[in-house]
């Protein structure tokens, strides 16, 4: 064989080792990234199949606690039960603040429902547990009638200024006080220095508990009583 027929032969020969080293390198690439796909998919799998878990979200604004519902995939509105709220619904949730949660902290994720309020205190609170006080009794309470040591005999407040008219009535342990306008002309005493008092009911001498209503008949300082 001639050095030429050799040289060729050993040219060939290197070239083959070559190409075959880049299919083997190739082969490998694709085997590794099926396997990545493979691993990929089954840490999905994983986690859809593990439970999502209720965070605490008791003390915040409605509108945090639900960004943070929907941070753990509780994305449908309708799976959040609102408990409370005004007249008008929640129209802005960051006024409102949740109060207590169901399910608690930790629970699995599913149906939540939300006790909201503007501020929250101790009875804001889901009932977990039926109450074991006894029922009020509806029926009416019957009113003791006053002894004649707690009656109090109205004073004559007739012509005075209806201030000082409330005033001593007052004094007196009489604190239900109505007036009105002895003309029947349908005005209010809004200032009661500026009025005089023309008559009282009950009259002056009687004697009521302290609960009796005193009503005062009045007219302006300058009128005449009728």
């Amino acid at each position: 064989m001639s050095r030429t027929s050799r040289r060729i032969r050993l040219v060939s020969g290197v070239e083959c080792a070559k190409t075959n080293s880049a299919w083997g390198a190739i082969a490998r690439a694709i085997a590794l990234s099926l396997a990545i796909a493979a691993l990929l998919a089954s840490c999905s799998s994983n986690e859809g199949s593990i439970d999502k878990l209720m965070p605490n979200v008791a003390g915040q604004r409605l509108d945090v606690a639900r960004s943070n519902l929907n941070k753990v995939g509780l994305n449908d509105r309708d799976a959040i039960e609102i408990v409370g709220g005004g007249a008008q619904g929640t129209i802005d949730e960051s006024a409102w603040t949740v109060c207590d949660q169901d399910p608690a902290e930790g629970a699995a994720l599913d149906a939540v429902r939300l006790l909201i309020d503007r501020s929250c205190g101790a009875e804001d609170k889901f009932d977990a547990t039926p109450s074991t006080e006894a029922p009020v009794d509806s029926s009416p309470i019957a009113t003791p009638t006053p002894t004649e040591s707690l009656l109090i005999v109205v004073p004559n407040v007739v012509g005075m200024d209806l201030q000082e008219a409330q005033d001593l009535l007052q004094a007196e342990g009489l604190y239900v006080l109505t007036s009105h306008d002895a003309k029947r002309e349908g005005r209010n005493q809004i200032i009661d220095n500026n009025w005089k008092v023309c008559d009282q009911e009950p009259a002056a001498g009687t004697k009521v508990p302290e609960s009796q209503e005193i009503d005062l008949g009045a007219v302006k300082d300058e009128e005449q009583c009728p």
